[in-house]
């Protein structure tokens, strides 16, 4: 039988919650309102977190979430009074929305996305921070395309945010799959300020995509502890192998950030192309070296944003 979390008495869902939470942070001094993150929680803390609530009391809970409710208090609320928690695609991670936000294709179909919680400290407060979700999460169909994944979120992507100026982001596939959310985004009207891509491969030889296993091998790390199918990660190679990358329409700023791949190629997608090598492997990038990312992508939003000031 699954359970709603509705369905299970608040006072024995909040210990539940509390009894994983002592475990996964090692810690028996914790209280419902400290937040999960900032006592230690990781982003693979953080999935063996949800695994093991899904495990223990059958009910299912959505990556998107922990970044509404990353406390026992608000967690509890949230699921014990929603008759079922909607997955969101498209959600805000940090900041308020007083000015334009970045949009980021976290691309982490295996561990939701929850190294959004360090970028995000990095990156400051002043500049809101959004999450945009690979396909693939909780069963949804991966298209056979990074076209078709770009022109499937642009919808909800308009909907979070209907006007630009537009600035978007992203790691690995997130990163193609923004450039090519920013080609459509073009071609409707919009404005797209930014496209900046972390460490993307260069599929446009026709050289195939490195698998994950080929990936760890490269930087000289372990594995990462992903949580897929090996039929997600095969879609997702067959979609990057597929995958020519053409020039935009508009000379729209591309910042790429390399480590482990070769970001040169991409300046033939812009004219207006900024290379940025930076130490560290493929995963690290944007996890335990997000900092040194982050406090450049920083200065790159304030030069544009100061190129866009009128003169007077």
């Amino acid at each position: 039988m699954i359970l709603k979390a509705s369905m299970i008495e608040e006072g024995r869902l909040r210990a539940e919650l509390l009894g994983i939470w002592k475990t996964l942070l090692d810690s028996n001094v914790l209280t419902i309102d400290d937040d999960f993150f900032e006592k230690g929680g990781d982003s693979l803390l953080a999935t063996e977190m949800v695994l093991e609530i899904e495990r223990r009391l059958g009910i299912s809970i959505p990556d998107s979430l922990l970044f509404e409710a990353s406390t026992i208090r608000r967690l509890t609320e949230i699921l014990s009074r929603t008759p079922e928690v909607q997955r969101k695609v498209v959600y805000r991670v940090s900041g308020t929305m007083g000015q334009c936000p970045l949009l980021f294709f976290h691309g982490d179909w295996g561990n939701g996305g929850f190294y959004l919680k360090d970028f995000a400290r990095s990156l400051g407060p002043e500049q809101p921070l959004v999450a945009v979700a690979p396909h693939g999460i909780k069963g949804e169909r991966v298209p056979r395309s990074l076209e078709d994944m770009a022109a499937q979120r642009l919808q909800q992507i308009l909907d979070f945010q209907p006007q630009g100026p537009f600035y978007l982001g992203g790691h690995c596939v997130g990163g193609m799959v923004a450039l090519e959310t920013a080609r459509l985004l073009v071609a409707s009207g919009h404005e797209v300020h930014m496209v900046a891509m972390i460490d993307p491969i260069w599929t446009g030889a026709g050289q195939p995509w490195p698998t994950l296993e080929r990936q760890a091998h490269a930087i000289n790390v372990e594995e990462p502890n992903l949580i897929e199918t090996p039929e997600t990660s095969q879609q997702y190679q067959e979609a990057m192998e597929a995958y020519v990358p053409v020039p935009l329409p508009v000379p729209v700023p591309i910042l790429v950030f390399s480590s482990t791949f070769d970001g040169r190629p991409w300046h033939q997608v812009s004219p207006d192309f900024t290379l940025f090598e930076l130490p560290g492997g493929h995963f690290d990038l944007v996890t335990v070296r997000s900092g040194i990312f982050a406090a450049h992508l920083r200065d790159q939003l304030k030069r544009i944003a100061g190129q866009l000031q009128p003169r007077l």
